[in-house]
This record gives C-alpha cells, sequence and structure tokens, in this order.
C-alpha cells in the first residue's frame, strides 16, 4: 500500500520493520542464548533458529527498499553521507559510550569481559553495545551504494558480484566488518530491486498461495540445515533467508492497512536500540535475581522491550531535538 504524501510512502513498510523488530526483541530476550550450550529449551530453541536465520537479512532488505535513489553527482554523494552518518553512526557512537558504564558496573552479570582499553575499535565495529554492529554494517553498505552505484546497469552488475560475494562470506572466514559488507550487501540490492519493480510484485506475487509456497521452501530449507551439515548449507540458509522475507513482505502488504502496526514501525529505530539495554536490565532483575521460570520470562521481556521503547521516545527522546538527533539520528 502506497500512502501518497511529499514523496512516495510505502506503509507496507512500516508494517514488515514492526514484525521484523519484534523478532529482533524476542530473539534478544532469551537469557541463555549467549552463554555456553545455548538455549536449553528445545521450543524456544527452534524459535531463535528460525528467528535468526532471517531477520538481519530483513532489516538489510528493508532499509535497501528505501533507499534506491541514484547519487547524481559528487557533491549528492557527499550530502547522501553526511545524511546517512547523522542517520546511523551518531546514534552508533552515542549509544556506545553511554553503553560503556552500563558494561562496568554490570560486568559479573555479563557473558562477556569488557575492555575499556578496546574502546577504539568502534571505529571498526566493535561497539560496548555489541547489539550495535548492525548500524555500522548499514552505514557500510549504504555508502557502497551511494558512491559506486549510480545507474541501473550499475546496479544489475554490483547484484551479480553481491550474490558471489555473499557465497564467499558463507564458506570463507573474513574479518569484521568487511564480512558483514559480503553478508548483506546482496540483501540491501535485492530491496531496491524489489522496489523498483513494486508494481510487479505486488499485482503479481503477493498472494496467498505465494506466501504458502515461501513458507514450504523456507520450512525444508531450514529443516535441511538444521537435520544435515553438507557443503550446501551455505547455499541453503540464502534461500532460507529470502523465503523468510518474502513470508515477512506478503504480510505487511496483506496488513498494510492497519495502521497500529503501522505507527510501532515508525519506532522500530527506537525499539531496536532501546531495546538491549531494557532486556539486559530485566534479565537481572527478573530472571537472575528474582527467579522467573523461563517462558514467562521470555514472554514479559519481550512485550517489555517491545513496548516501553515506543513511550520513552514518544514522549521523552523525540520531544527533544537534541536528543532525536543524538540517540536516533532524527533530522528534526
Amino acid at each position: 500500500m502506497i500512502r501518497k504524501n511529499e514523496k512516495q510512502y510505502y506503509s507496507s513498510i512500516d508494517v514488515a520493520r514492526a514484525i521484523g523488530i519484534f523478532l529482533v526483541v524476542l530473539g534478544h530476550a532469551f537469557p541463555d542464548a549467549s552463554l555456553q550450550g545455548g538455549i536449553q529449551n528445545n521450543i524456544w530453541r527452534a524459535v531463535f533458529n528460525i528467528i535468526y536465520s532471517f531477520h538481519m537479512p530483513l532489516f538489510i532488505f528493508l532499509s535497501g527498499f528505501v533507499s534506491d535513489k541514484y547519487s547524481i553527482d559528487v557533491q549528492d554523494c557527499l550530502n547522501r553521507t553526511l545524511k546517512k552518518f547523522k542517520r546511523l553512526m551518531v546514534p552508533y557512537f552515542c549509544w556506545g559510550i553511554l553503553y560503556i558504564p552500563f558494561r562496568i558496573l554490570l560486568a559479573q552479570y555479563a557473558s562477556a569481559e569488557f575492555n575499556i582499553a578496546r574502546i577504539w575499535r568502534m571505529l571498526i565495529g566493535d561497539n560496548p553495545y555489541s547489539g550495535l554492529w548492525f548500524l555500522y554494517a548499514l552505514f557500510m553498505i549504504s555508502i557502497i551504494f551511494i558512491w559506486l552505484i549510480r545507474s541501473d546497469r550499475g546496479l544489475k552488475c554490483a547484484f551479480l558480484i553481491s550474490f558471489l560475494m555473499i557465497i564467499i562470506g558463507k564458506y570463507v572466514s573474513i574479518i569484521e566488518p568487511i564480512e558483514w559488507v559480503f553478508l548483506y550487501l546482496f540483501y540491501y540490492l535485492l530491496g531496491i530491486y524489489c522496489h523498483k519493480s513494486y508494481t510487479f510484485i505486488h499485482d503479481n506475487l503477493v498472494k496467498a498461495k505465494y506466501a504458502l509456497i515461501s513458507g514450504g521452501i523456507f520450512v525444508s530449507s531450514f529443516v535441511l540445515i538444521h537435520q544435515y551439515e553438507t557443503d550446501l548449507n551455505g547455499l541453503i540458509s540464502i534461500v532460507t533467508s529470502i523465503s523468510g522475507i518474502m513470508i515477512i513482505y506478503i504480510l505487511s502488504e496483506k496488513f498494510a492497512k492497519n495502521e497500529i502496526i503501522a505507527q510501532i514501525g515508525e519506532y522500530g529505530m527506537d525499539i531496536f536500540i532501546m531495546s538491549g539495554p531494557i532486556l539486559v536490565f530485566l534479565r537481572i532483575v527478573l530472571y537472575k535475581i528474582i527467579g522467573i521460570s523461563y517462558t514467562p520470562y521470555v514472554l514479559i521481556a519481550t512485550i517489555i522491550s517491545y513496548v516501553a521503547p515506543i513511550f520513552i521516545s514518544k514522549f521523552i527522546i523525540r520531544r527533544s531535538k537534541v536528543l532525536s538527533r543524538l540517540l536516533l539520528g532524527m533530522n528534526k
């Protein structure tokens, strides 16, 4: 669904963000996910694996979908680079710095030791708030598109190259943050292609039968990956991610008129950033100190961490120009 304002606006993308960010929060709510041995509950472990099979490619895809404009000249490239830096990297650095005292004070509850001497590694994507690697990766990928892809022909060439890159990234060990470009540039460009083909996709592919087909492909490929160890698992995982993206995309088009879900999606960045510290607090208080049992804790932590950032942002952060710019990268 397209909503007409100053520019073409796809409310379905906000719906997709709302669904996707819920999956992100749920995936981060498991208190034993980062411990040795991983999640012990079999059902929740399956849910965790399903989420992590496509949720990051989904957000990279959505970012590409809304970033299909080619740069005109060098000045345009510079302007767009600055805009992306303000949107992604300013929150990346601000939250990383704010998170340092948090890491030091709660060191006894952390699964990994924090060394203040490594703070410089924020420059290469290693943030004290580890979940913000996504903002760094998205910035790098955005810069590649802004500076190197300037036409439909360039997009086609880059898309083919990105497909080769993701295959290499699946099978070859590459140092971060370069690895992130290899693994996710493909999905960013796929999002751009889907935007350019929006009318065809909406009219021909956004149907229940294609959601079912995508679901079948997703389940089949997911089972193959987790039941059989083969050299093809890297390639199959790409199929899993694409089919997962397709399912969410079709669902978001079907629910595009739901204003409540779309409005939640508008707070996607807010939820993504603030849910991390909230989940850490809840994990310490509710799970470790109070001792709430596993499943109730996961559900309570997910709901609170999904909803609370919306209210914090709406009534505090977004009401301040300074806080909006520093913590959310918003230009208001």
